[in-house]
């Protein structure tokens, strides 16, 4: 082993922090120093384009969040949907609340053990949704759910989930 790949081998906490102090002086420091306007430029961009995007985020919260895996009468794979429900106390049921299709593996529900909670965040149309839920359950069936259960509640009396909030709206 050289004597440079030595001194590295054998270096200490403290002489890695100067090391990497030592490079931020020399490296860092004096590109900020002689491009103050471009810093600024870039920061100024950076926050503009940030506050332009007009994404809403819309949270809700149901009792319920089914993962359902539609089959054909032979048993071959239809499609993948989410079905958000909230539980009916009179009916001692659940009524379906919304259902979306399953277009990426991004859109499964996650718990989050912090809190107990089972959580779906995704892109819907425009709008990032936020869906939470105490319960969570995963269904394989040659029935779709959210059709059988329009038996219970049709479907022009299911409350949706929360729409987006214009700008407008929002703004004095």
């Amino acid at each position: 082993m050289d004597s440079k790949a030595k001194q590295y081998s054998d270096a200490s906490p403290v002489g890695i922090t100067c090391c990497a102090k030592a490079l931020v002086r020399f490296a860092v420091t004096p590109f900020l120093e002689a491009k103050p306007i471009m810093t600024m430029l870039l920061l100024l961009s950076t926050l503009l384009l940030s506050t332009s995007v007009k994404q809403h985020a819309v949270y809700d919260s149901v009792d319920l969040i089914e993962v359902n895996h539609y089959h054909d009468e032979s048993g071959r794979h239809v499609f993948d949907q989410l079905i958000f429900y909230d539980w009916h106390a009179g009916q001692n049921r659940f009524h379906v609340r919304a259902w979306r299709l399953i277009k990426q593996p991004g859109q499964m529900p996650m718990r989050d053990h912090r809190d107990n909670l089972w959580r779906v965040i995704w892109h819907d149309a425009g709008v990032l949704r936020h869906v939470e839920a105490s319960s969570h359950r995963e269904t394989w069936t040659q029935f779709d759910p959210e059709l059988a259960n329009r038996n219970y509640l049709p479907q022009d009396q299911r409350k949706d989930l929360s729409q987006p909030r214009s700008l407008s709206r929002q703004l004095p």
